[in-house]
């Protein structure tokens, strides 16, 4: 996936042996479209950031995680996506804003491609064991749809 924006402080070009190695690690096959970013990309700080839903309301995101670990020893995809991570069942943490605030991809039915964003001050985890949806926001329903919505 190309994508008319660029990237800094990415990590280094990926092999498909490495990315299928992670996705075979996870469980879940990516989808296409965020697979080729992270063959080209691997990660960082896009230089376009903001985008609107609702009307009203925004999601700024500050980088997407790399899957290696040479630029980020924790916030990288194997780190941030242990068991026992903040993100529903079936989302992968692929990056996040400046307030703390955790941007999903679907990995897996029903949800595949779909982007989210978990807000953390609304998360509260005493009662995510009864709500995994508490705090989540339907960004997208596609990696590319969210990623070319960015300005």
């Amino acid at each position: 996936m190309k994508l008319p924006y660029s990237f800094r402080n990415v990590s280094r070009q990926l092999t498909e042996e490495e990315v299928h190695a992670f996705e075979a690690e996870f469980g879940a096959s990516l989808p296409a479209d965020y697979r080729s970013f992270l063959l080209s990309v691997n990660g960082g700080y896009p230089e376009k950031r903001a985008f609107y839903y609702d009307e009203d309301k925004s999601f700024v995101l500050q980088r997407l995680y790399p899957l290696t670990d040479e630029l980020e020893s924790y916030f990288n995809l194997p780190s941030t996506n242990h068991s026992g991570s903040e993100a529903p069942k079936g989302f992968l943490i692929i990056g996040g804003s400046s307030f703390g605030d955790s941007l999903c991809l679907g990995v897996r039915p029903p949800h595949v491609g779909r982007m989210i964003y978990i807000d953390h001050e609304e998360r509260d985890p005493d009662e995510v064991e009864e709500n995994e949806w508490l705090g989540v926001t339907v960004l997208a329903e596609s990696f590319e749809g969210f990623m070319t919505s960015l300005v």
